[in-house]
């Protein structure tokens, strides 16, 4: 597909004929669409169509101005996901329409669906960041840092503030961790300068909760590890929680998973969380 600004989208779709709801996926930092092809398989098989495309800068969506870590702003982020969203549409009008997103993926989609509103069922948020202020200091750096430089330019000091030398936090599935560690398209490289900015600027926008004047959009499943530090513990959990009923979302269910860390869907007990999502979605399919 053709993202904003000409770019070639690589993106993964799960065909179901006859299928009763549609899950379009949002990944995360420093990932790929592919990772979440065992849960979309697993849709697949429950009569669930779903599809996943690489961010821009991420994966296969690569090109000379969009080299593997580099993000030019939001915006153009939330440009794709609506381009997908009414592509998707075409192909799957009449069903539930479910949105996942996964941690940096769950604040493109909040912002996604803040700024368009689109007419979509469900939402569903995994390993969700919390709030943190310290996130305007990251804006302040690289504003006074960077200047003009140019688009992919990567200062050391920003790189030592935005990449995680210790990637421990990720998940407690082992055989997860060292695929993780010897995926070239997860690890080996940092992000631009501008892709720091770009996440930090999405943490910084949940500091204003507006309401989303006529959401489409009522029902939401936050879920998240129990060992997960990006979501920030329980009071972390109840702040985001918090936020999204200040922005009009109706009904949000929460769960906290025992002895899981970030990435829940692909711990080794994710069949429990695909299932409740599955339940969710089924929830929806009978309560629009």
């Amino acid at each position: 597909m053709t993202g904003y600004r000409k770019l070639t989208l690589k993106g993964s779709l799960f065909e179901v004929e006859g299928a009763k709801a549609i899950v379009h996926i949002i990944h995360g930092m420093k990932e790929h669409r592919k990772r979440y092809h065992d849960f979309m398989a697993y849709l697949q098989r429950n009569r669930i169509a779903s599809i996943c495309y690489d961010q821009r800068g991420h994966g296969e969506s690569l090109s000379k101005e969009y080299p593997l870590g580099h993000m030019e702003n939001m915006d153009e982020l939330l440009r794709d996901q609506e381009e997908i969203f009414w592509e998707t549409r075409k192909k799957y009008e009449n069903i539930p329409y479910i949105i996942v997103g996964h941690s940096f993926g769950s604040l493109i989609a909040r912002q996604w669906i803040r700024k368009y509103n689109p007419p979509a069922h469900g939402l569903i948020l995994s390993g969700a960041p919390h709030f943190q202020g310290i996130s305007a200091i990251g804006l302040v750096l690289q504003k006074l840092l960077d200047g003009q430089k140019p688009s992919h330019h990567k200062n050391p000091i920003i790189t030592k503030i935005g990449e995680f030398d210790d990637i421990s936090w990720v998940c407690a599935n082992e055989k997860t961790m060292e695929e993780y560690r010897k995926d070239p398209l997860c690890t080996g490289y940092t992000y631009t300068d501008k892709a720091h900015r770009t996440v930090w600027e999405s943490v910084w926008q949940l500091k204003f909760p507006q309401r989303i004047d006529n959401l489409h959009l009522k029902k939401v499943l936050f879920l998240a590890g129990e060992d997960d530090p990006i979501t920030g513990g329980p009071t972390g959990i109840n702040d985001s929680i918090g936020r999204l009923k200040k922005q009009g979302y109706l009904e949000i269910k929460s769960i906290v998973y025992p002895k899981m860390k970030h990435e829940i869907l692909n711990e080794r007990n994710r069949k429990e969380v695909y299932w409740d999502i599955l339940n969710f979605i089924e929830t929806i399919e009978k309560h629009p």
